[in-house]
């Protein structure tokens, strides 16, 4: 089974939220990948076919101001 983690955070891969989606991987019995969307983030094509292909979705991000981080808002927009 596959796992697709979202990293909403405005940190990328150095932040908090990248390093509890590396746990949560370590857990996953399958495979997993992760797509930290405060970086360079592969085409809405690519990304829509990562999800369908998935098994289960994982969407994390930080708390700025009472809210979910922007790499995620723009994302769900």
């Amino acid at each position: 089974s596959h796992l697709l983690l979202l990293n909403g955070s405005i940190r990328g891969a150095s932040g908090n939220t990248a390093a509890l989606c590396a746990q949560a991987a370590k857990r996953w019995p399958g495979t997993s990948h992760t797509l930290h969307l405060g970086e360079a983030m592969p085409p809405v094509a690519e990304v829509a076919a990562r999800i369908q292909a998935a098994d289960a979705l994982l969407l994390g991000t930080g708390t700025y101001w009472h809210g979910w981080g922007s790499p995620l808002q723009r994302f769900i927009e």
